[in-house]
């Protein structure tokens, strides 16, 4: 396509794909008068455009933009024309970025949402339509909160804490400051982020926790780089399967969640290791006692208000039973 203007160009890739002018028209929101113009070199696409017609093209804006004036520029204005190309490659090349981050963006927030359903019982390939669901409705179902040492936790929107989870060292300075991100569910369950070290760099995920905020409801683990078929088994569905059930707690002292080499000997609270990956088994072991100790003083303050609002709730069981006994008597009279 070299020695094309830009307006051939355009007018090449689109009938390439079997479109009309019309079409391409409503997949870049213009008339199709405008696009006409552009095949005709009689105006150019913006500069906001350019990265939409590239990606639909699957061309690169640079590639896009490698095209040469209609007519031969006139004496003494080669160097102005030279300028004015590259100067709108470079503008558009900038928009093209700033979009591509963008999309980016959007791309590492969805996979976050993701993960945090998934480590909820939320199964993409199982279910996918109830999965797609909840993604949609994600803001409206899973409530977002950043927790102190004491473990009082304030509400925050989700943008602020998704982003303190944009990268893996984020989460560490928040855990290092004391700033705690809970995710919460309509029906009392909790998830939190986890960050450790493997045996060849980071591992993350995220746990999620049943309202009596000791039962492991599921978990979401990933890897930088772990030996496949070894280490990186844990972020298979099968090994992650094994944390559904554990306990954290035992005869009320935190003892979270580890993995032992040679099969578990206390099913409630010990998931069998990685066999050829002990590095990264301990390294899971210490993520999780590492994370979740940090929010000790919440889970404790939970545990008090389940154990006072138990006796209330038992006395208002047994009130409700003897009205209802009574009216019973009542109706025999």
């Amino acid at each position: 396509m070299s020695g094309q203007t830009l307006g051939q160009m355009i007018a090449s890739l689109r009938k390439e794909r079997g479109m009309t002018q019309l079409e391409l028209a409503e997949r870049m929101g213009v008339t199709d008068k405008a696009v006409s113009k552009w095949e005709r070199d009689l105006s150019c696409p913006s500069v906001e455009t350019l990265p939409k017609l590239a990606e639909l093209f699957c061309v690169s804006v640079d590639e896009l933009m490698q095209v040469q004036s209609q007519t031969p520029p006139e004496a003494g204005c080669t160097e102005r024309g030279e300028i004015t190309v590259l100067a709108l490659r470079a503008v558009a090349l900038a928009v093209a970025s700033l979009s591509l981050q963008k999309r980016q963006a959007e791309n590492e927030l969805q996979e976050k949402k993701s993960n945090i359903l998934q480590s909820l019982g939320y199964s993409p390939d199982e279910n996918p339509q109830e999965f797609d669901r909840a993604l949609a409705d994600f803001d409206n179902q899973v409530k977002s909160f950043v927790l102190d040492a004491d473990g009082v936790k304030t509400e925050t929107p989700s943008k602020e804490v998704f982003a303190m989870l944009a990268t893996n060292q984020n989460i560490r300075d928040n855990y290092d400051a004391k700033r705690l991100i809970l995710f919460q569910t309509e029906d009392g369950r909790v998830v939190i982020p986890l960050i450790g070290m493997g045996l060849w760099g980071d591992i993350w995920g995220y746990v999620a926790l049943e309202k009596d905020m000791d039962t492991v409801s599921g978990i979401v683990m990933a890897h930088k780089g772990e030996t496949p078929g070894l280490g990186a088994e844990i972020a298979t569905p099968k090994f992650q399967a094994h944390f559904a059930g554990k306990k954290l707690f035992k005869s009320g002292e935190f003892v979270s969640v580890s993995l032992r080499k040679g099969g578990a000997k206390d099913p409630e609270h010990e998931v069998d290791g990685i066999s050829g990956g002990t590095k990264t088994s301990d390294g899971v072991t210490a993520m999780l006692r590492d994370c979740l100790s940090a929010y000790l003083p919440y889970f404790e303050s939970q545990h008090q208000a389940a154990a006072q609002s138990a006796p209330a709730a038992a006395n208002e069981a047994a009130s409700s039973e003897v009205s209802n006994q009574q009216n019973v008597n009542e109706s025999h009279e």
